[in-house]
């Protein structure tokens, strides 16, 4: 007979979020729709040939300049590590736009940051409206300051 459901652990693993922040040079934009050009198909590549979150996140007023955001998750640091060396040589290897300036921050998450949680700490909504009866009128929640639910217009509101 399996474990009581109760008594099961969440099998902890560590998550890793690897971000990355390239600042881009595009000499041959002429104006900001040549600039669009360029970044679209740096994002585009990218987006094809790895399985990362990539979007241009500054100097979008800038002709000639280009900031990149690339983010991945994956439960070992040197994968995601890797992950993101492998992408900034493909978009230098573009020959598109020279990388000027990266930054990389890798990020730990696991069970010495968050604990165990055992399946019996799980709270479902419907557990928690059984526990809190006067926070739901109708199976809806009530606001809870009384008057949040009388109407806002005070041309409509009775003097005291």
């Amino acid at each position: 007979m399996p474990a009581s459901i109760s008594t099961l652990r969440y099998k902890s693993f560590p998550m890793v979020v690897g971000i990355l922040r390239l600042s881009l040079s595009i000499p041959a934009a002429g104006s900001l729709k040549g600039k669009r050009q360029v970044v679209r198909k740096i994002l585009d590549r990218v987006k094809a040939r790895f399985e990362v979150a990539i979007a241009e996140i500054g100097d979008n007023d800038l002709w000639q300049r280009a900031q990149v955001g690339i983010a991945v998750v994956g439960n070992d640091r040197r994968f995601v590590n890797e992950v993101l060396d492998k992408v900034r040589s493909f978009i230098d290897q573009l020959y598109l736009a020279p990388i000027l300036d990266s930054e990389l921050e890798l990020l730990s998450y696991g069970p010495a940051r968050f604990g165990e949680l055992s399946i019996k700490d799980a709270v479902t909504a419907s557990q928690w409206a059984d526990a809190h009866p006067d926070d739901f009128e109708d199976g809806q929640p009530v606001a809870e300051n009384p008057e949040a639910n009388q109407n806002s217009n005070p041309s409509e509101q009775k003097d005291p």
